[in-house]
This record gives C-alpha cells, structure tokens and sequence, in this order.
C-alpha cells in the first residue's frame, strides 16, 4: 500500500513515501525549523522522486507528537487535509515510539525517548524489543529528569542490560539519567537519533497508534483527531493562572476564547 509518512514533532522536517516495505523516498531536513513553507513542497518533491501519483495513496501516517507544539500542529492538520481530500485512512503515532526505533530490533535493553518538554521535565516512554517486535514498559508521559533518573535505575537494578536514551536533540538533564545509570545509560548519537518519517509507517504495521477511517466520511471522527500534547504550553498555562487571580474578568475571558478557538476540548 502506497502510505505518506509526516514528522514535523521536532526541529527536522521529515517526510517519506513507502510503497509496502519499500521506501520510494525520503527526505529530512534538519538545518532549522520552516515546517510551514517547506512542509507542502517537500512532499511534493516526494511523489516526482518516486514516480508515483498522489491519487495512489493508500493511507496517511503523522507524528502526533509529544514535541513541538507549532510543528505537531501543523503536521496533523496537513494530515486531516490530505485524508479528508483523498478519502483514505489517517494514523497517528506516538514520535516518542518513532525515536525508539534509533535502537535496532533484538537490541536487548532499555529503550528511553526524551524530547525536551522544558524545565527540567521531558516527555518520556520506556520501550523494549521483544525479538523484532517494540514492546511498551511504560506509555508516554511528562516527567521530572531527575524522578525519571530515579525510576529507572530502580527498575533496572540487579539487571545487566543497557538504557539507551535517545533525544534529537539531546534533552538539555539527560545527564542525569547517565549520573543514576551509570555504566549502564548508553546516550544514542544525534545522527543515530535524527527523527526518520519511515519508521512511522513500520510503527503502523505493527499495530501502534490511532486510526482514522475518512473513506467513511466520518468526519466528527476525523475532526476530532488531535495532536497529544500532553501539556498545556507556556501561555496557555500563564493564562490559566491569570484566570485564577482574583478580579481578572479580562483573563477568564481570553481563556473562554482560547477555549472555544479549540473547538471547546481543553488539550490534554
């Protein structure tokens, strides 16, 4: 099946074209973040490249994030367009579950995917290979560095086995799981970790994510597939604190359009 693959959860743009198990084309460009001009000809160039026609398509895959707000925006929007106008299924991964693929499968270990989440917090998984199938210890989440650093040399105690952390880019408190870990935390390159858009189809065919059916014309369903933030972002969080502050009429009303700007469903 001819399948569109998107990321643009982090500061690379990473787009693919994948035909089965064979990869058409790909590209990534990690130089800066210029997702909103360079998403849509990107993926143009993809179908010249691999000589294919965008009305093939079978299906739609995106990174729904956790990871840049803007980015994973933009990208699940593009995604919605492209089902809604084609009428082919959308999935949505997990981009922790994608960074986990640095790790090659039957790699034994402990997989940690960070991406930054500010403050010293970063959104965080824990994965493992069971031979050549990815297994999930522990869904994505937002956690304190230094409590996750904790955790997991806990859980990894008495066991000789590697953590590999993978972050692209390296989370500012990663080492702070290489101080708890020691010996055993293993800090996956930056060129292993670069964030690739065919994984995210590979992810799909072993049955991660969600799906959204919009051959149905479902599109209650369709609207209602969202990026997983996971967090509120800073000014949405300033915001809601300045609801809170007594007399703030100005702010509860900026929050009630905020709110309704999102189709009235808070992010998680």
């Amino acid at each position: 099946m001819l399948t569109l693959a998107v990321d643009t959860s982090a500061v690379p743009l990473a787009v693919a074209l994948v035909d089965d198990d064979a990869v058409l084309a790909e590209w990534t460009e990690a130089a800066q973040m210029r997702h909103a001009e360079a998403l849509v000809p990107a993926i143009a160039r993809l179908f010249v490249e691999g000589g294919r026609d965008q009305r093939e398509l079978g299906r739609i895959v995106v990174a729904r994030g956790p990871g840049s707000y803007t980015g994973i925006r933009l990208g699940v929007t593009a995604a919605k367009a492209i089902a809604y106008a084609l009428r082919i299924p959308l999935h949505g991964i997990s981009s922790l579950a994608a960074l986990a693929l640095a790790v090659p499968p039957g790699t034994p270990g402990w997989i940690v995917p960070l991406v930054d989440a500010r403050r010293g917090r970063a959104y965080a998984a824990v994965y493992r290979w069971r031979g050549a199938a990815l297994e999930t210890v522990e869904a994505e989440h937002v956690a304190e560095i230094v409590s996750l650093a904790a955790r997991l040399a806990e859980r990894v105690e008495g066991a000789d086995a590697p953590v590999f952390v993978v972050g692209y880019p390296a989370v500012p408190e990663g080492e702070a799981l290489r101080a708890a870990l020691g010996s055993r935390a293993v800090i996956v390159p930056s060129s292993f970790a670069l964030p690739r858009a065919a994984r995210l189809v590979w992810l799909v065919d072993q049955g991660f994510g969600e799906a959204v059916n919009a051959e149905s014309d479902d599109l209650e369903a369709l609207a209602a597939f969202a990026p997983a933030y996971l967090q509120k972002s800073e000014p949405e969080r300033r915001l809601e604190d300045r609801v809170y502050e007594p007399g703030n009429d100005r702010a509860r009303r900026a929050a009630v359009r905020s709110d309704a700007a999102d189709g009235g469903r808070r992010r998680p």
